[in-house]
């Protein structure tokens, strides 16, 4: 599980081969808090593909670093499939 982490934290969008920079969109949905100062819903990443509108949003993790790898992952291998058709 550490090492996941660690993999995660080290991701680069530039080590994806089915995404570029200027081809995707990134928005944080910010998340809740509750009483006490209590986190109630995890901060999340959705990333979007702008040439095919598709898009991937992960809220698993406390990180944004690591939602957003989570995502860019999940997004590349959505991309490649599409691509590959």
């Amino acid at each position: 599980m550490e090492e996941d982490r660690v993999t995660l934290l080290k991701l680069d969008i530039n080590d994806l081969p089915n995404l570029e920079k200027k081809d995707i969109e990134v928005d944080i949905i910010p998340g809740e808090w509750g009483m006490a100062g209590v986190v109630v819903k995890r901060c999340a990443v959705k990333i979007t593909h702008i040439p095919t509108g598709l898009f991937c949003r992960c809220d698993k993790h406390r990180a944004q670093k690591l939602n957003f790898s989570q995502a860019a992952i999940e997004l590349n291998k959505l991309v490649g499939e599409r691509l590959s058709k």
